[in-house]
């Protein structure tokens, strides 16, 4: 496992007009692993997802991506090492799904500006050949004609993960991403992430679910704009953390080596 951490963030502060959402955050995101951030709504989970993104400017602080400052990366260079899965987009439903997972590449996303007249019109073979690769991680070459308005919910998903694996990012990052999902897409999503985790990419989700939250490798606990815990799920999903993140009384077991939280009157 590679012991250089994927994100390295220090004394981070982010401003969003003129509240303080982010203050002197301090945290680092071991590579190779699926990484949770937990917390209350309103404490900075998406605010600093997005500042790992390089979206949002901080205030103050750095932020370091596989050993290198966020702000010295090329957007091209970025773009190939970072990927995000934004599941809150309109999806063009006339698009089939080779069509909408090639938009995964750098190359062929540039006709969404206009810059090429199709998505599949320019491809190169490097292309051609992570779009098919990230089709079949995603087991969605199988429906690969079929167009995106035809899609289940849980199909979707897996077409939205597989765009975003096609650019052969190092580190995915989600936001959320199993909102409005049952119980059944959720573990899927879960399963196909630490199958990719497994090979070698990182993955950085913001989740509310603390049992979901509790499959992932690392885990982030957030309140008041600062990270005040991180660690594997025993060292954070404890009774005491969790009451102290999120204000409420539970009860936290154990259960054939994972952690299960139990909400308490």
């Amino acid at each position: 496992m590679n012991s250089e951490p994927a994100f390295e963030v220090q004394n981070l502060s982010v401003r969003l007009g003129q509240q303080v959402i982010l203050q002197d955050l301090q945290a680092s995101f071991p590579a190779g692993q699926l990484c949770a951030i937990l917390g209350a709504n309103g404490t900075g989970k998406s605010t600093l997802l997005k500042s790992l993104l390089g979206w949002l400017k901080p205030a103050q602080g750095s932020i370091q991506l596989l050993g290198q400052p966020l702000q010295l990366y090329a957007r091209r260079e970025r773009a190939q090492t970072l990927a995000y899965l934004d599941q809150t987009q309109i999806l063009p439903e006339d698009l089939s799904v080779q069509q909408l997972t090639s938009l995964g590449r750098p190359q062929v996303g540039k006709w969404l500006w206009g810059i090429l007249p199709h998505p599949l019109d320019s491809t190169r073979p490097e292309d051609e050949e992570a779009v098919a690769w990230a089709m079949h991680r995603t087991d969605t070459f199988r429906f690969k004609d079929r167009l995106v308005g035809e899609l289940s919910g849980g199909e979707k998903q897996r077409v939205l993960l597989a765009r975003a694996l096609a650019a052969r990012p190092k580190v995915l990052l989600l936001d959320e991403p199993t909102n409005h999902m049952d119980i059944a897409y959720q573990a899927d999503l879960i399963r196909l992430l630490k199958r990719e985790v497994e090979k070698g990419l990182t993955v950085v989700l913001v989740v509310h679910d603390l049992n979901l939250a509790a499959l992932a490798d690392h885990i982030t606990l957030m309140q008041g704009g600062k990270v005040i815990q991180q660690g594997t799920a025993a060292e954070t999903l404890t009774t005491e953390m969790v009451q102290k993140t999120y204000g409420v009384r539970v009860e936290v077991l154990t259960h054939q080596g994972r952690q299960v939280v139990i909400l308490r009157e």
